[in-house]
């Protein structure tokens, strides 16, 4: 019953305008149906002074009004109104499209709906006076829950995705790291954050058709039981391009964290955890970098395992040298109480066109390195260190750094393989500050 209006029948439809208030005396229980809200209706419920709430008993059992019907005004000056509906699509849920979250139903069908939706939104086209096409497109957002996948997803023509969590999304594969998680050709901007992967062959497996200024991301990525978490293909696929993670945890059910073909690498407050696999746990064509990380291992290792490889390997058979390549670690910790591999196995050569120009280089600043008593990193060689060569680098530097154990013939601080036979050449150099050398004498003796 709506007072100060004349009497109404069944199926009139009622029109409030803005400029009036109206009291809503008496709602009939079953009377909120479909058929009473106008297509082109907009209810503000600020302009209703209700007497008698609107509850579940009122509303019809099939009736569903539209998030079109329904405004929403932000709070805040300047705010203007919308419709709920535009409103909830700032964000592509991936239960917008049927995903369930609980670990038994197969969600992946869902997850590829919302990314190819996201996707179908994007700005894919040059912007006045640039000659770069620009990509972005909306976010796809996981919920809580354990979000089950049975095939990889496919973001193989998409340039654009970001995938959000909220810190306890978790990606589970089916199987025993059966299949991949995602795949992607042309994937020139990537941005992954809060979310928890595990039990996949490869988490990312994704290349950038060597696009200009393309970008990976990673924040607050977890992940334990997997084979490997990216792998960026070749060299000539992925080179322009540049890898950083935040925050990140890698445990030691992740075989390796990285194959990573391209030009920039960087690891910033990351728990890297190092398992007991022969195979190297991060793999990089790069210039990487680690700030304020943290190495742990989870015990000993097979021969055959280093935190970082530098190689210059292309990964497809053949070799890339690039001039500007090298391993920088700035305030890190390296624990190594299990008899771990080295630190950093250098089997990237000084290019020929560089050979005075100090590069690669291996760097080590402000650094802990506790505990240090390596496994030879190849099978019967004579000796190991925390930094192993199979090739020649054009320099390596500890600054300010501080060891807990070493010395020994599988501790040095440099080690070579018995395989290296070149004399090094005449730029190669190692240096060590006076603090880091009397603190090392101190603890080897």
């Amino acid at each position: 019953t709506l007072t100060g209006i004349p009497a109404l029948t069944a199926g009139d439809i009622v029109e409030v305008h803005s400029s009036s208030n109206y009291t809503i005396a008496t709602i009939p229980d079953g009377s909120v149906t479909n058929a009473k809200v106008d297509g082109s209706a907009a209810i503000q419920y600020s302009k209703l002074n209700l007497s008698d709430s609107i509850v579940d008993a009122d509303v019809n059992s099939s009736a569903g009004i539209a998030a079109s019907k329904l405004d929403f005004t932000q709070s805040g000056t300047g705010a203007t109104t919308r419709t709920v509906e535009s409103k909830l699509r700032d964000v592509v849920s991936v239960k917008d499209f049927g995903a369930v979250g609980d670990g038994v139903a197969d969600d992946t069908a869902a997850i590829q709906a919302a990314v190819d939706a996201a996707y179908q939104r994007a700005i894919n086209q040059q912007l006045v006076g640039s000659s770069t096409y620009v990509n972005a497109a909306p976010c796809v957002y996981f919920p809580s829950g354990q979000y089950l996948t049975t095939q990889a997803i496919d973001n193989d023509t998409n340039r654009y995705l970001s995938l959000v969590g909220d810190g306890t999304s978790v990606l589970i594969g089916s199987g025993t790291r059966s299949h991949n998680f995602l795949t992607g050709s042309h994937t020139r901007i990537l941005n992954v954050e809060n979310l928890h992967f595990q039990n996949y062959d490869t988490v990312f497996d994704v290349a950038t058709n060597n696009l200009d200024s393309s970008q990976w991301t990673f924040k607050r990525v977890r992940s334990e039981a997997v084979n490997l978490f990216i792998d960026s293909r070749t060299f000539n696929t992925s080179r322009s391009t540049d890898v950083s993670f935040y925050d990140c945890v890698f445990q030691y059910g992740v075989n390796q964290i990285a194959k990573l073909f391209c030009d920039q690498v960087s690891f910033y407050n990351c728990w890297i955890g190092s398992g007991s696999s022969s195979t190297n746990s991060i793999e990089v064509n790069s210039n990487v970098t680690f700030v304020g990380c943290l190495f742990i291992p989870s015990g000993t290792s097979a021969s055959g395992r280093a935190a970082v490889l530098l190689t210059n390997s292309d990964g497809e058979g053949g070799a890339a040298n690039d001039i500007m390549r090298g391993v920088s670690f700035y305030g890190c910790r390296m624990s190594n109480e299990g008899g771990q591999g080295p630190i950093v196995v250098a089997d990237y050569p000084i290019p020929e066109a560089n050979l005075l120009n100090a590069s690669p280089t291996i760097s080590f600043d402000s650094c802990r390195l506790v505990g240090y008593s390596q496994n030879p990193y190849e099978s019967g060689n004579s000796e190991s260190g925390i930094v192993y060569l199979k090739q020649w680098p054009a320099s390596i530097s500890f600054t300010g750094c501080s060891f807990r154990s070493g010395g020994s013939a599988y501790g040095y601080l440099v080690a070579k393989s018995d395989s290296l036979a070149t004399s090094a050449p005449s730029t190669f150099k190692v240096s060590i500050d006076d603090s880091s050398y009397s603190n090392f004498l101190q603890q080897t003796g």
